[in-house]
């Protein structure tokens, strides 16, 4: 990957930063000089802080962690929230009917007060599954 050679390339890279920024440890301490760069957008400068961060976040994007299985019989926690959505409790349900279907055992749910009656109905369906 090329360094940015002008401001659209720059907004360009700053738009994928932002879209990686949930799976990239401290993204935004990482992409700080891009986004300080873009502020000043009629003097376009690729300075040499902007280089590093660029070298920097390429080296950080290639030596990424990688995911191993997990060791059976070794504990592994799950932490899923939702709100009062009913989406959100329809996926947490989802994953809760994976996490079973995977042969999860020990699932303690923790739920807190349910702020409108509509949103019972899902509690009670989680109770029910983990129950």
């Amino acid at each position: 990957m090329k360094p940015p050679a002008n401001l659209y390339t720059s907004l360009r890279l700053a738009g994928q930063v932002v879209a990686l920024r949930k799976f990239i440890s401290r993204s935004a301490e990482r992409s700080l000089p891009f986004f300080k760069t873009l502020r000043k957008t009629k003097n376009f400068v690729w300075d040499k802080k902007c280089q590093q961060a660029f070298y920097d976040l390429k080296v950080y994007l290639v030596e990424l962690p990688l995911l191993t299985k997990p060791t059976p019989g070794e504990l592994l926690y799950l932490y899923l929230v939702a709100s009062n959505n009913e989406t959100k409790y329809e996926a947490l349900i989802a994953d809760i009917r994976m996490a079973l279907n995977a042969g999860a055992k020990n699932l303690m749910p923790s739920a807190g007060e349910v702020k409108e009656d509509r949103m019972n109905e899902y509690l009670k369906e989680l109770d029910d599954l983990t129950s």
